[in-house]
């Protein structure tokens, strides 16, 4: 099933994508009753007689003597390859209307996973972040564990060196006045 489009027709519109597929597509799609379409995906193209570039439109003549006529849009510049594939997509689907739904629809699922691919990196970016503030708590805290023991050795010699001079005082029998 790999190589097989699914298609699910749900309003009249996608009854325009069924007239494509039974003209264009081969072999014939199978429809199921509760219309679904799954047809393999090996398009067949009708023959070009001739290729058309007149200022900003683009005209294909097919053998079967249909043609097609593509317009350049408002605020676009000529291009004869886009014109060209405008045509050639115009004609197998019926019109651009067909088209332009399709690719929306293609291009849904190609931004949900682009949302979905982002949503993963910025989960990943922030564990990386709270990775790397675990780490740096768990350096300062070390940090501060070896300044409190240095802090308590230095205590204990003060007190150590005291008691030690004290005990010299009495020991001695000097003053004990100190």
């Amino acid at each position: 099933m790999s190589n097989c489009i699914t298609w699910n027709c749900a309003d009249r519109h996608d009854w325009d994508f069924l007239d494509f597929v039974e003209r264009y597509v081969s072999p014939r799609p199978q429809i199921t009753s509760n219309k679904t379409v799954e047809v393999k995906t090996v398009y067949k193209v009708p023959e070009i007689k001739e290729v058309i570039f007149n200022n900003n439109t683009t005209v294909l003549i097919w053998k079967d003597g249909e043609k097609t006529i593509v317009h350049l849009g408002e605020g676009e510049t000529f291009d004869r390859y886009t014109g060209f594939m405008a045509a050639v997509c115009k004609k197998m689907f019926g019109g651009t209307t067909t088209a332009k739904k399709l690719m929306n629809s293609l291009d849904r699922k190609y931004q949900a996973a682009l949302k979905a691919e982002k949503r993963e990196k910025e989960k990943a970016k922030r564990i990386a972040e709270a990775a790397a503030a675990h780490e740096r708590a768990e350096k300062r805290l070390a940090k501060e564990k070896e300044r409190l023991r240095q802090e308590l050795i230095e205590r204990l010699m003060m007190e150590a060196e005291a008691e030690k001079i004290v005990k010299d005082k009495l020991n001695c029998g000097g003053d004990a006045n100190v």
